[in-house]
């Protein structure tokens, strides 16, 4: 109580950050989660350092209705690719079970479909089962063509809810590993 401080109380609060630091400051530490997070707040394109942009038109979608799940499923199959992934409970896949799915048609735009999330103020989800029913056509068709990182993962997982993946046109990981096999990692982060 005694320090003479030369700000007073108003001048201590939390202002506007500096964006333009933020984002030297995210890149030059690779905090990548973080930079992904405050470009997509501001939807404003920027480059990385690998010259990667950011869509300036970002679209990404929680889907927790029936309506928003017939849409996408309409997307999915109209798209000749996309990218798939599914959220699990473990990383074993012999006991994990599906918490939720992802896919995406174009950069920028994707959804997530939470299926089991549980925690407080969660909100009320899809039936796992009646998505996994619906989204079974598009994932056993040889149209469209799924992307995914360690798809393998994916397919195992889903062949234990009677799902086989029969149209994988890449993985992201088993991509990362042909180009650099001597790269410690080979997750999404560092990719």
């Amino acid at each position: 109580c005694d320090v003479e401080l030369d700000a007073d109380p108003k001048g201590l609060q939390i202002g506007e950050a500096d964006r333009d630091v933020l984002i030297d400051l995210y890149k030059r530490y690779e905090f990548k989660t973080w930079l992904g997070e405050l470009l997509e707040s501001g939807n404003v394109a920027e480059s990385d350092d690998a010259g990667i942009s950011a869509p300036a038109d970002i679209k990404y979608e929680t889907v927790l209705t029936d309506k928003a799940l017939k849409s996408w499923i309409d997307k999915l199959k109209k798209a000749e690719l996309f990218a798939f992934d599914t959220e699990t409970s473990s990383l074993n896949y012999m006991q994990a079970e599906v918490v939720g799915v992802s896919f995406a048609v174009k950069p920028g735009e994707a959804a997530y479909v939470p299926l089991t999330h549980d925690y407080m103020d969660a909100p009320e989800q899809l039936d796992r089962d009646k998505v996994l029913k619906l989204l079974k056509p598009i994932l056993e068709s040889k149209q469209p063509r799924i992307i995914g990182q360690h798809i393998k993962y994916d397919m195992n997982v889903l062949a234990r809810y009677g799902i086989e993946i029969k149209a994988v046109a890449f993985d992201t990981m088993l991509e990362s590993y042909v180009l650099n096999s001597t790269a410690s990692r080979h997750d999404m982060d560092s990719l």
